[in-house]
C-alpha cells in the first residue's frame, strides 16, 4: 500500500474512534455528544473516506496479509468502536490478546469496548472472557455482578458540550480507544505471522460471502497452501498449515445468504458456548456411570452401578452444585477354598479352625449426597460417601487457583476424598466368621499444579502429598508427582487436537493392596513410573459434539512384601507368613470416548465408554444420561463433551 494512502486510513480510523461514543449514545436513544478535543486529529484530510470505507480496506489487507497483526488490531479497534459491530470487534480484541506484539494494546481496547457494552445476560460471556485474561481487574468483576444481579445500569450520557462525552460504566474506562498506527503493508514487524492468534475473517466455502462491506462485494481468490508454522509453533513438511500466517482467503461472491453480521454472530456464538462450557449453564442432569474393575471374587473384582442426579445452578457471583447419588457395590463372594478364604479377614488361622466356613457377602449400597459452590477460581465442595455403607465419611475439598500471569498459573488443592479400588477400601469388609470389620479408606492431603499455557502449546507440572486413613487399617502415606508438555496441533473452533508426552510417578509408605484384616485393598505400590502419550481429539457438527481421547506408554510397578496383619504383631505372628514383592514393567493405555446430541434447545443426551490398565488394573467405564437446560441453548454445541461423572472419581 502507498505511504500517502496508509497516512489516509490511519487518519480516517481515528475518526471512526473519536465517533464511537456518539454512536453508542445514539443507538440507546440519546443526544450524541460532540467529539472532544485531545485526540487533535485533522479528519478533513481525506473527506471522501468513510468509516465503512476504512473498514473495508483494512479487511482487505488482512485478507491479502493475515500475518499483519498492527492492520488486524486496527480492524479490531474499528469494529469494537461501532455500536453496530461492537460484539464483533470484541470477538477480535479477545483473539488478539495473547499476540505477542499487539497484546497488551488489545486487552486495554477489549476493556474500554466493554465500558460501552449491554447489560444483559447475553452480554454476560463478554465480561467472563475478559476476566478470564484479567482477573484482578476489580471495576470489570463488580460490573459483571450488577449484571448477573439485574442491577447494572446502562452507559450515561454527560451533559453537551465541546468537551464532553457518553460516559462508560466500568472506573477507569478510557472514553476512546487508542489506535494503532500501520507501519506500510508488507514490511517489519507487521508481517510477522502469530502462532496462536486465527485469523479475524471467518473463512467461507464457495458461495459464502466474507465480512466485506455489504455495499461492495470483491471476489478474492484463494492463496494456495504453503508449509509454515503451526499453531503449536512446530514446522510441518507434509500437511498444509494452519497457522495465521498461511490463512487462506476464501472465495467471495455477490449475493451470498449469510451476511457479515452473521458470521460475526456465529463466530460470537461459538465463543460464548465455549465460555459456557467452562462456567456451566444452569441444568439438572440424570443417569447411570458403571465401573468395573477385573479381580478375584470377593475382594479385588469390583462393580460399581452409580445412577447421580446433578443439579448445577447459578447463585450470586458463581454457581451452585449438588447431587443425590444411590451407589450400588458388587464384588461377589469369596472363594471357600482355603487358597482364597485364607487370604481374607481372619487369615490363614481361622481358615483353618473353620474349613470351608464362608466370609459372608460384601456387597454394599448406599445413597450419597454432596453441594459445591464455585466462583471464579475458587471452588468448594463437601459430602458424603454413600449412607448404608459399612462406614460413611465426611469428603471435601477446596481448590483455589491463582494466575501468576495470563499464561502461568498455580492451582492448590486441599482435599478427603474416598478410596474406590474395592469394596473394602470404599464402603468396607466385614468377615462374618469373627464378627471383625475395617475398611473404610480415605484419602487426606494437598496437591499443587503449576500451569504453563503458550495458547499453541503448554507445559505442567505438579506435586502432592496425601495421608491415608481408614477404619482398622493401617496408616499409610504417598507422594504423587507428574509433569507434561501438550502441542494444539489443530485449534480451531469447532475441531481440536492436542498431543504430548507426560509422565506420571507414585510412591507409598506401605504396600497395603490385601484384603485381611489391617490392609486396606487399594494399589499402594512403592514404586509406580509412567511415560505416555496422551491424545485429545475434541469436535462438535451440528447438534453433536464428541471427544475421543487415549494414551499409550510404558508403566514400572514395585510392590514390597508386606504382612498379613500390619497393625497386630500377636496375628501376623500367629499367621506366620507374608504376602511377597513384585516388580514389573509392560504396556500402559488408556481409550475413551463421549458423545452428547441436543434433541431439543433445553434437552441433551449422551454417553461415555472407556478402557484402561493404568495403575496396574484393567477397568471399564461406562455412562449413559439425560440433560434439561433451565435456559434454551441455542447456539453451537459445548466442546469438550461435559458427559456426567460420578462424584466419586468414576
Amino acid at each position: 500500500m502507498h505511504p500517502s494512502r496508509s497516512r489516509t486510513l490511519v487518519l480516517c480510523l481515528l475518526g471512526a474512534l473519536q465517533t464511537m461514543p456518539a454512536q453508542a449514545a445514539t443507538k440507546r436513544g440519546r443526544a450524541p455528544a460532540p467529539a472532544p478535543a485531545p485526540l487533535e486529529v485533522p479528519l478533513a484530510a481525506d473527506p471522501t473516506q468513510s468509516p465503512a470505507d476504512t473498514r473495508r480496506e483494512l479487511e482487505q489487507r488482512v485478507l491479502e496479509q493475515p500475518g499483519d497483526m498492527a492492520a488486524r488490531l486496527a480492524l479490531a479497534q474499528l469494529l469494537a468502536s461501532q455500536p453496530d459491530t461492537l460484539r464483533s470487534g470484541i470477538v477480535q480484541l479477545s483473539q488478539l490478546a495473547r499476540d505477542r506484539t499487539v497484546g497488551a494494546e488489545a486487552i486495554g481496547s477489549w476493556r474500554a469496548a466493554l465500558g460501552f457494552a449491554g447489560t444483559g445476560r447475553d452480554d454476560i460471556p463478554l465480561y467472563q472472557a475478559y476476566l478470564k485474561v484479567r482477573p484482578k481487574d476489580t471495576a470489570v468483576r463488580a460490573r459483571l455482578a450488577e449484571i448477573q444481579r439485574g442491577t447494572a445500569s446502562s452507559p450515561a450520557s454527560a451533559p453537551v458540550g465541546r468537551t464532553a462525552a457518553p460516559a462508560p460504566v466500568l472506573t477507569g474506562t478510557p472514553a476512546y480507544m487508542p489506535p494503532v498506527v500501520l507501519p506500510p503493508a508488507g514490511g517489519g514487524a507487521a508481517a510477522v505471522a502469530s502462532p496462536a492468534i486465527p485469523a479475524p475473517v471467518v473463512p467461507a466455502p464457495v458461495g459464502v460471502r466474507s465480512s466485506l462491506s455489504t455495499r461492495e462485494e470483491v471476489v478474492v481468490p484463494a492463496m494456495p497452501p504453503r508449509t509454515a508454522p503451526r499453531f503449536d509453533g512446530v514446522a510441518s513438511t507434509t500437511t498444509p498449515a494452519a497457522s495465521s500466517a498461511n490463512y487462506a482467503a476464501p472465495p467471495v461472491v455477490a449475493r451470498a445468504p449469510e451476511s457479515p453480521d452473521e458470521l460475526q454472530l456465529r463466530n460470537l456464538q461459538r465463543e460464548i458456548a465455549d465460555i459456557e462450557s467452562q462456567r456451566g449453564r444452569p441444568e439438572v442432569s440424570a443417569g447411570v456411570v458403571v465401573r468395573s474393575r477385573q479381580g478375584e471374587r470377593g475382594m479385588s473384582r469390583l462393580t460399581d452401578t452409580e445412577v447421580p442426579i446433578q443439579l448445577r445452578m447459578d447463585m450470586g457471583d458463581g454457581t451452585l452444585t449438588g447431587h443425590v447419588t444411590p451407589v450400588f457395590l458388587g464384588t461377589g463372594r469369596i472363594d471357600t477354598a482355603f487358597n482364597s478364604i485364607s487370604r481374607f479377614g481372619g487369615g490363614p488361622v481361622v481358615a483353618t479352625a473353620q474349613p470351608g466356613a464362608s466370609a459372608g457377602g460384601q456387597n454394599q449400597q448406599g445413597l450419597g449426597v454432596g453441594v459445591g459452590y464455585e466462583q471464579g477460581n475458587l471452588a468448594v465442595d463437601i459430602g458424603t460417601t454413600p449412607i448404608g455403607f459399612r462406614y460413611t465419611d465426611v469428603n471435601g475439598g477446596v481448590r483455589y487457583r491463582m494466575p501468576v500471569s495470563e499464561e502461568f498459573s498455580f492451582t492448590m488443592n486441599l482435599q478427603r476424598r474416598a478410596v474406590t479400588d474395592s469394596v473394602l477400601s470404599f464402603a468396607g469388609a466385614r468377615d462374618a466368621r469373627t464378627g471383625q470389620e475395617w475398611g473404610g479408606v480415605s484419602s487426606n492431603g494437598a496437591r499443587l499444579d503449576a500451569n504453563y499455557d503458550r495458547g499453541g502449546y503448554g507445559l505442567y507440572a505438579y506435586g502432592g502429598v496425601a495421608r491415608l486413613l481408614g477404619h482398622g487399617v493401617e496408616t499409610n502415606t504417598r507422594a504423587e508427582y507428574g509433569a507434561g508438555i501438550f502441542f494444539r496441533l489443530i485449534n480451531e473452533q469447532d475441531t481440536k487436537f492436542t498431543a504430548g508426552l507426560a509422565a506420571t510417578g507414585l510412591n507409598y509408605d506401605k504396600n497395603l493392596g490385601y484384603y485381611t484384616l489391617g490392609q486396606g485393598g487399594y494399589f499402594s505400590p512403592q514404586q509406580f513410573l509412567s511415560i505416555g502419550v496422551p491424545v485429545d481429539w475434541q469436535q462438535r457438527t451440528g447438534r453433536m459434539s464428541y471427544q475421543v481421547k487415549g494414551s499409550l506408554g510404558v508403566q514400572h510397578v514395585r510392590e514390597d512384601g508386606t504382612p498379613y496383619f500390619p497393625n497386630d504383631a500377636a496375628a501376623q505372628a500367629a499367621a506366620g507368613t507374608s504376602y511377597g514383592g513384585q516388580s514389573k514393567t509392560g504396556i500402559g493405555y488408556s481409550l475413551a470416548a463421549a458423545l452428547e446430541y441436543q434433541l431439543e434447545p433445553q434437552w441433551f443426551v449422551g454417553g461415555r465408554l472407556g478402557l484402561d490398565n493404568s495403575r496396574d488394573y484393567r477397568q471399564y467405564l461406562g455412562s449413559l444420561y439425560v440433560r434439561y437446560a433451565f435456559r434454551p441453548h441455542e447456539g453451537p454445541q459445548v466442546m469438550p463433551v461435559n458427559w456426567i461423572r460420578s462424584p466419586y472419581g468414576g
